[in-house]
């Protein structure tokens, strides 16, 4: 049966999802998949007659009928197809992931070998894969270098078979036959993900309030901007009138306080499993306990921020720091933000037992020595794209901006790389000091392997390339043994 494709006019519905003014669309409490097919049409008109979108299409369509060819839209050109959208909607936190991603883009390529019309220019053809909620980590990953990695796959013939097993319009198709048809078309068409937060830049640009009406129940709040103004100016009265509002408690119990806060931090295995002696110095140790001795140049704030992948090694990184800042008599105190959610700052501090309000702890320890330390881990655990709780992220956030209004203070927050390129309330950390986290290098690799006995001359490049991830070679200390054969061993 053939699709149909057309321009209806999107009407607003009687029961529309409450967006927060200054907070992202809620997209998966629209009331159904076709409704965020239909947002993204209404979006897609909109960049073609006065967008960026202009010169790129003339023309966008939707779907109606069944939907199960892999798009939604398809946007033409001078009457051919050059683009599409596909749409990913869920009515809860789940993120797309890699083999739903990868089987969705498969499965429009197969039917483009049944259609060919569907695709006018295999170099030009734009995929875009828009996502209510998000995408895992190994999603993005192959979505960011998707023409590499597609063809080499090994799950590449599984995921094919999948699809055309499961669709009778594509039966007709042998894998074997076309295979390599398959592979050139995947290896040359350009797919782009669009993330809830391109979608709120998108409606919030000027002219498209008319769209957010139509999808939306919008609730006003005071602007961020307003609220951090009016915080500064209350910062400032207090300055001015000699507000020094410091806690009660002993500093002797204070430093003992912030020591038990820091516990799954302090307490957290810093070797590879099963192997003596093998804690690893970082570099990036030392030049964060660098810059959390040195002033603070004019106009940067005191926050600095770890950049890394996952399993790249930032918390034992910030372990070793805190260590080393408290055996130079500095006070510290550690937080796994992953392990202490909270909606309020003051949930936190009932929670770390601090018996006494962040701020007045601070001040206190500040009145006393030359620098005191906040570490927070892993903030990006409590990002839109692993968390669908704004709010812990939200309490982390407004604790970081108000202890950098301390004198002394020096605040090290960690996060992945994807988090601060995606998540719009951790772009603010990409704009203070950054620490980018690499790899472990070749010698401290080898020290390892040495430790286990492992002939590096036994490893392929690929598996040792892998091992400079200390994850990685976590993994491999948990499972060696002299019974495995290394040099099968690929990935």
């Amino acid at each position: 049966m053939g699709l149909t494709y057309t321009k209806p006019k999107i009407e607003e519905s009687n029961s529309k999802p409450q967006a927060i003014a200054n907070k992202g669309f809620p997209y998966q409490s629209l009331a159904d998949p076709r409704r965020f097919e239909e947002l993204l049409y209404a979006v897609g008109i909109e960049r073609i007659e006065n967008g960026d979108w202009k010169n790129l299409f003339d023309e966008i369509r939707l779907l109606q009928g069944v939907r199960e060819r892999g798009r939604d839209c398809i946007m033409t050109l001078k009457g051919d197809t050059v683009a599409l959208i596909q749409c990913k909607h869920t009515a809860v936190a789940e993120r797309v992931s890699l083999p739903t991603v990868a089987r969705e883009i498969i499965k429009f390529v197969l039917h483009s070998m049944v259609e060919p019309k569907l695709i006018h220019n295999k170099d030009q053809f734009i995929y875009f894969f828009a996502v209510a909620y998000g995408f895992t980590e190994n999603a993005s990953n192959l979505i960011s270098n998707f023409n590499d990695q597609i063809i080499k796959h090994p799950e590449l013939e599984t995921w094919t078979q999948k699809v055309i097993s499961g669709n009778a319009s594509l039966g007709q198709l042998d894998y074997e036959q076309i295979c390599e048809d398959l592979k050139d078309t995947l290896s040359r068409i350009r797919i782009k993900p669009i993330l809830p937060q391109d979608i709120d830049k998108l409606l919030l640009e000027e002219g498209r309030e008319s769209i957010i009406k139509i999808f939306f129940e919008v609730r006003s709040v005071i602007d961020p901007k307003v609220s951090n103004q009016i915080l500064d100016d209350l910062g400032q009265i207090k300055e001015s009138v000699g507000y020094r509002l410091a806690s009660k408690l002993p500093l002797e119990v204070i430093l003992e306080k912030i020591a038990f806060a820091s516990y799954q931090l302090t307490s957290y295995n810093n070797s590879f499993e099963g192997v003596e002696n093998s804690h690893l110095d970082r570099t990036e140790t030392s030049q964060i306990v660098r810059w959390v001795k040195e002033p603070i140049r004019d106009k940067h704030k005191p926050i600095a921020i770890l950049s890394g992948n996952a399993g790249s090694g930032k918390t034992v990184i910030l372990q070793d720091v805190y260590k080393k800042l408290k055996a130079d008599g500095i006070p510290v105190i550690g937080i796994k933000a992953d392990r202490q959610t909270a909606q309020s700052i003051k949930e936190l501090e009932d929670k770390l037992n601090l018996e006494d309000s962040f701020e007045k702890i601070i001040r206190s320890l500040s009145e006393d020595n030359e620098r005191v330390v906040i570490i927070i881990d892993q903030i990006d655990a409590l990002s839109q794209s692993l968390s669908a709780r704004r709010d812990y992220l939200d309490t982390f956030n407004l604790l970081v901006r108000r202890l950098s209004t301390i004198e002394k203070t020096r605040i090290v927050v960690s996060a992945r790389i994807y988090d601060l390129n995606y998540d719009n309330e951790l772009k603010f950390y990409k704009n203070q000091k950054v620490f980018n986290l690499g790899l472990l290098n070749v010698g401290q690799v080898d020290q390892i392997l040495s430790h286990l006995k492992i002939n590096k001359a036994t490893l392929s490049q690929s598996l040792y390339d892998l091992l400079r991830t200390p994850h990685h070679l976590n993994v491999l200390c948990k499972v060696h043994n002299e019974g495995v054969n290394l040099s099968t061993l690929k990935s």
